[in-house]
């Protein structure tokens, strides 16, 4: 420990005065204070910059451990192959449920599209003859072709002489005119109330329209009818009422009828109908 500070004149004065100080030792211990010793600690644990108060403790050299002859020890230079992890390839994504949607809807529209031009294709080989030796082989000429059931091919309106045929609508302005409007209002409207509206309030032969009508409610609502009428007197027609069955059949034994016509007005009624077999 140094002592130099001892050798100061004030200092000495101090130390050998006779009087003593509260604060002078009443010996002196030279033996370092604990606080004046060095310290010695690992050198882990020692700040680098603090080289004031400690000191480096000598430590032992780090030591080589030399192993012994390493070539009979079967691990040494053996290779060992890299294991191998297979990757399974992931399923595919099932397509959304919109994109499914849209797939069922085009899909079905090209099955119908096609179903409809494989029955066009058949429709007209079948019109053409396709189908046997029977068949039109003149599309045009089919489509010309009047329709056997049609008016005027099954009973054509007519006018030769005192003679008139046909079932069209008829009027009110002629005697055959109006025995054609009662029975287009009989066969093709079925109505007892407007069959009756055409013949006058003094009619004879034809009843109210209640009777009318249970009448028409007994025929075939396919049948159809064709007139043939012919004057045989001024207002007096001998009439001819032929049935036609649905498949064309005609009634070989035509209700036959003698019916007077009145004018009221500028209009034209039935006055009487009577019936007899041909």
């Amino acid at each position: 420990m140094s002592t130099g500070w001892q050798n100061d004149p004030s200092v000495q004065s101090w130390l050998h005065t006779a009087e003593s100080h509260p604060d002078q030792p009443t010996e002196w211990n030279d033996e370092p204070t604990p606080a004046e010793q060095d310290i010695t600690a690992p050198i882990d644990d020692v700040d680098p910059l603090d080289d004031n108060h400690y000191s480096y403790a000598a430590h032992e050299e780090p030591q080589v451990v030399e192993f012994e002859d390493l070539e009979d020890d079967p691990y040494v230079e053996t290779v060992y192959p890299t294991p191998t992890v297979a990757r399974s390839t992931p399923p595919s994504t099932p397509p959304a449920r919109g994109q499914r949607r849209w797939l069922l809807i085009v899909g079905a529209s090209v099955g119908v599209i096609v179903v409809a031009v494989l029955v066009i294709v058949f429709s007209i080989k079948a019109v053409v003859g396709g189908g046997g030796g029977d068949g039109i082989t003149d599309p045009v000429a089919a489509m010309d072709t009047p329709d056997p059931f049609s008016d005027a091919v099954e009973c054509p309106s007519t006018t030769e002489g005192s003679t008139t045929t046909g079932r069209d609508p008829g009027d009110l302005t002629s005697g055959p005119n109006v025995i054609k409007a009662f029975n287009y209002a009989y066969f093709h409207w079925r109505s007892g109330p407007a069959a009756r509206a055409l013949a006058s309030s003094t009619v004879e032969g034809i009843g109210s329209a209640v009777d009318l009508q249970s009448s028409i409610d007994t025929l075939n609502p396919q049948a159809r009818y064709c007139l043939s009428i012919t004057e045989t007197d001024a207002n007096t027609y001998r009439t001819e009422v032929t049935l036609i069955l649905p498949d064309g059949t005609r009634d070989p034994d035509p209700d036959v009828q003698n019916i007077t016509t009145t004018q009221i007005g500028e209009r034209t009624y039935i006055a009487s109908v009577t019936r007899n077999k041909k």
